[in-house]
């Protein structure tokens, strides 16, 4: 009887382990084509957007600094409560041939 008891248990055991591992599967792939379905629908709206920004005028960069500075008038005052100090000129370091850098 025991024998037989053994067989029930380790069909049992089987049959479980591939109803989960079935449900695992479709469980899974289900995971999987939600993830496609949010990946297509940000690519679309990815390029909606660059169609939109394709479409609008480029703005020219001493322009833009021209009216960011218009909107900020006591930029001065500003920079001088933030212990800011005028620069005339920036010297940047240069890498000699050599280095890897410059390669």
């Amino acid at each position: 009887m025991t024998t037989r008891a053994r067989k029930t248990s380790i069909r049992m055991s089987l049959r479980f382990i591939w109803g989960l591992s079935i449900f695992l599967i479709i469980g899974l792939m289900a995971v999987w084509v939600l993830q496609m379905q949010g990946l297509s629908r940000n690519c679309a709206r990815v390029s909606g957007i660059q169609e939109k920004l394709a479409g609008l005028p480029k703005a020219d960069l001493n322009n833009s600094l021209l009216a960011s500075v218009k909107e900020i008038p006591e930029l001065d005052k500003i920079a001088q409560n933030l212990n800011f100090e005028r620069i005339d000129k920036v010297h940047y370091i240069r890498a000699s041939e050599t280095t890897a850098l410059a390669r």
